[in-house]
């Protein structure tokens, strides 16, 4: 349900400020096929959707994604796109080239 993987999200964002400083990066599928909506949680954070990831086999859906605080530029990111991840998983692998600004 929509509200409780906002309420999971929410806590996830809570424990992550709580141990990572300034520079906070999380990654992984979101479960959320919307751009904004369900992700509230992940404000102030930059959030990043490289692509569709699942299904593997066809992917059409973009639930995986990057969020990253503002001392952290994506300068490129992506969908991992190969015959064995395609295998590997349900969801292909995201990928991202980072810089910590100064």
């Amino acid at each position: 349900m929509r509200s409780s993987r906002r309420a999971q999200l929410a806590r996830i964002v809570s424990q992550a400020a709580r141990i990572g400083g300034s520079e906070l990066v999380l990654t992984g599928d979101f479960n959320e096929w919307r751009d904004k909506r369900g992700l509230e949680a992940l404000d102030p954070l930059h959030v990043i959707t490289p692509g569709p990831s699942w299904p593997a086999p066809f992917p059409r859906l973009r639930y995986d994604r990057l969020a990253v605080s503002p001392g952290i530029r994506v300068d490129d990111s992506g969908v991992f796109v190969t015959p064995i991840a395609r295998i590997a998983s349900d969801h292909l692998p995201i990928w991202a080239d980072l810089t910590l600004r100064s």
